[in-house]
């Protein structure tokens, strides 16, 4: 890989096997937990469980969340779709959300700049999960030193901005809900909200957009994906002048 990285007149595809290997791993633990109260409820009978139907529909919903998370990561697998990422000689092209796809010539990366994201959103919590009397919990994510290119805002209105409205009609579409059809944007949590992460993506700051390339959602490090990025805007329509700047929490 590390030659492919340098070696500007290749073109790198990044696809969401990293993501699915995030959800085999949360899959996983929810069969294995559902199985297990299922046999408890079902074979244990030295075992007292005091509410044995909750139990039961616990164990059966453990379990078939589990389930149904690894067949449709099985179904992503034989149906990969099209890479979250592509770096090549004529520019990159990010998969916003499995049907639309935006496309950057380098000649319009005015820069690049490493930047930290932070998101959070609040969700209320079932009464039957709650330890205390508080309903409402925080999640927050941090995404750091994630690799960002500079384009116009000119630029960002003409060629980007149209495929928001697109992206917001399919959200209520099956296959999306489903997650059989996904993008950049289903994985990275909008600023507010558990939403699509559009606005994590695509960041306004002093009159250019920068353009977040997240390295936690793609298999490959954030150095890597730098040094590709940064050697390519270099060869293509790129200038030596890189800028650092971080968003405040």
């Amino acid at each position: 890989m590390s030659g492919a990285l340098t070696d500007v007149a290749q073109t790198l595809s990044f696809g969401r096997g990293k993501l699915s290997l995030k959800f085999v791993a949360i899959a996983i633990p929810f069969v294995a937990l559902g199985l297990f109260v299922l046999w408890i409820f079902y074979f244990d009978d030295n075992l007292y469980v005091k509410n044995k139907w909750q139990t039961a529909i616990s164990g059966w919903a453990l379990a078939v969340f589990g389930i149904l998370l690894l067949a449709r990561e099985l179904y992503k697998l034989v149906h990969p779709g099209e890479p979250l990422l592509v770096l090549g000689p004529d520019g990159l092209t990010l998969n916003i959300d499995g049907v639309t796809f935006v496309r950057i010539p380098w000649r319009e990366v005015h820069g690049l700049a490493t930047i930290d994201l932070t998101t959070k959103a609040t969700v209320s919590v079932p009464s039957w999960l709650r330890k205390t009397g508080n309903a409402d919990t925080d999640i927050v994510d941090v995404y750091k030193g994630v690799t960002a290119v500079l384009v116009s805002r000119d630029f960002f209105d003409k060629a980007i901005f149209p495929a928001k409205d697109g992206m917001e009609r399919r959200q209520r579409d099956l296959a999306t809900i489903l997650k059989l059809r996904d993008g950049m944007v289903d994985h990275i949590r909008a600023r507010r909200g558990l939403g699509p992460g559009w606005d994590r993506i695509f960041i306004m700051r002093d009159g250019e957009m920068q353009v977040a390339l997240h390295h936690s959602i793609l298999p490959v490090s954030r150095a890597d994906l730098r040094a590709a990025v940064e050697a390519r805007w270099h060869a293509f329509g790129g200038t030596p002048a890189a800028s650092t700047v971080s968003e405040p929490r």
